[in-house]
């Protein structure tokens, strides 16, 4: 899968893995020394330990976690100023002196300030970053103090393949929102996974969490697994262009990302959606966050309106593996879900689902169903949609009504929607109908409706041409139906 990733531990670039260990060396050194003196080492802003809530999602609680790079600077208002330890000052030096090291920091000709001075107090900063930020790894992880090259190697092979690798490997992960699942990882493809993130990876992507405005703090909170998608390739264009490189990772990406959720909606239905994207560095860091893992985190609103409206307070759905089961048999077809039919079929049930207004849901919906049963013939679209969700319904024995009455509910959802998209006086009537005795919100049919037949066809494949829905169901049904009379 990361075909070109090369996963020893030994250095590749000796000089530099020589003056960095010594550097982080002295700034151990350092910190033991403070400690010693009682002198005030500062925390980590904005970390959160992670804690099972009583609902099984897990809650957060601020907890001081020292930060024992904080104490490294270059100004006399640091409490240890780099510029005067010739240990520091070497460091930083040689990597002026390295042409790639140097490069891979520049800060590029737009983004430069009109001061060199403050250009180059920044390029120092990055520099020194790399040693205050593993030091602090360092003692969070290993907590005795004791220094060891062994114990060095991995997190400096991090750092130098984040600098001089031509290609940088990263997973991408989804948070599920206001979802439970009664197992803790399933493999739906060889590259996708559902798994339940461990407390680390959780105060990871809460550390600092800077949301999206119209993202509730509660709800980006609220989950306990995630989608991981592996296997991306980043070309390294350096420090200052890797957010580019994120932004466009994720557009081109944004489909696979969406049709996965719009999948587990479907398999399961119940609502979900994810407020953040996680980028994994696959071995590689340009700093790191004490113990945690160096999640590069994306805030996005993707989830109903209503999870903001108190529904963390409300029972968690809890998601049966049995039910994920069938996302493997669906995920190893690759035609079928690349079908055009399908993709606006379920592009158009994610995007209701996330819509708080009822008349651009019903909009959304009814494109959803035509994209599964209509045809180029524009003569009775209504009839025929209505006649062949009505057939397909037979396939599927959940559905608990018969083929006639889907028929007649499709009529009816029809005529709501035609009376909200015309603006009609009379649409707020239509939003209700009955069947059978049985009252029928119009929204909540047609989503459901959406939604199974999603599922059938594609356990069904051969019913994506709509003319073999007409061909093995409808004209069977009228065969069979006249040889009765």
């Amino acid at each position: 899968m990361y075909k070109m990733l090369n996963n020893s531990t030994e250095p590749k670039n000796k000089e530099f893995f020589d003056l960095f260990a010594r550097t982080v060396e002295m700034g151990l050194d350092i910190i033991r020394t403070l400690e010693r003196q009682n002198t005030f080492i500062g925390s980590h802003y904005g970390y959160t330990s992670v804690r099972l809530d009583i609902n099984v999602l897990p809650g957060f609680t601020n907890s001081g976690l020292r930060n024992y790079g904080e104490p490294f600077g270059l100004s006399d208002n640091s409490t240890v100023n780099c510029k005067y330890n010739p240990v520091f000052t070497e460091f930083i030096d040689f990597v002026k002196g390295q042409e790639t090291i140097r490069k891979h920091f520049e800060i590029p000709s737009n983004l430069r300030s009109q001061s060199q001075d403050d250009d180059s107090f920044i390029f120092d900063n990055l520099i020194l970053r790399l040693i205050s930020t593993t030091v602090d790894r360092y003692l969070h992880k290993y907590r005795d103090g004791d220094f060891s090259l062994e114990r060095l190697k991995p997190w400096y092979r991090e750092i130098e393949r984040g600098i001089f690798d031509e290609t940088l490997y990263v997973d991408i992960l989804v948070p599920i929102l206001m979802l439970t699942f009664d197992f803790d990882s399933i493999w739906l493809k060889d590259d996708i996974a559902i798994f339940k993130m461990n407390n680390e990876a959780q105060e990871a992507r809460a550390y600092s969490q800077d949301l999206d405005p119209k993202v509730h703090w509660v709800v980006a909170n609220a989950t306990s697994h995630a989608f991981m998608f592996k296997g991306f390739e980043l070309k390294n264009k350096g420090y200052w262009r890797m957010e580019e490189q994120i932004i466009n990772l994720l557009k081109v990406n944004d489909e696979l990302i969406n049709t996965s959720l719009a999948l587990l909606k479907t398999a399961t239905n119940f609502s979900t959606g994810y407020a953040q994207i996680l980028i994994n560095p696959v071995m590689w860091a340009f700093k790191f966050m004490a113990h945690l893992p160096s999640f590069i985190r994306k805030s996005t609103r993707a989830y109903p309106m209503f999870f903001d409206e108190g529904q963390w307070l409300k029972p968690i759905p809890i998601v049966k593996k049995k039910q994920v089961e069938v996302l493997k048999t669906l995920y190893a077809n690759h035609q079928t879900l690349s079908n055009k039919r399908i993709k606006l079929a379920l592009k158009r049930l994610n995007t209701c689902l996330l819509r708080d207004n009822e008349e651009d849901r019903i909009l959304d919906v009814a494109i959803g169903l035509e994209a599964l049963f209509a045809d180029d013939e524009k003569q009775e679209i209504t009839h025929k949609l209505a006649l062949r969700a009505g057939a397909i319904s037979k396939l599927d024995s959940e559905i608990a009504y018969k083929p006639k009455e889907v028929f007649t509910a499709i009529k009816k959802v029809y005529s709501y929607r035609s009376a909200v998209a015309h603006g009609s006086k009379d649409s707020e009537k239509k939003r209700v109908f009955e069947i059978n005795g049985n009252e029928i919100i119009a929204i909540e049919f047609a989503i459901e409706l959406l939604r199974k037949s999603i599922m059938i066809l594609l356990e069904n494949q051969k019913y994506l041409e709509p003319s073999k829905i007409d061909e093995d169901l409808l004209l069977n049904l009228q065969l069979s139906n006249e040889a009765n009379t």
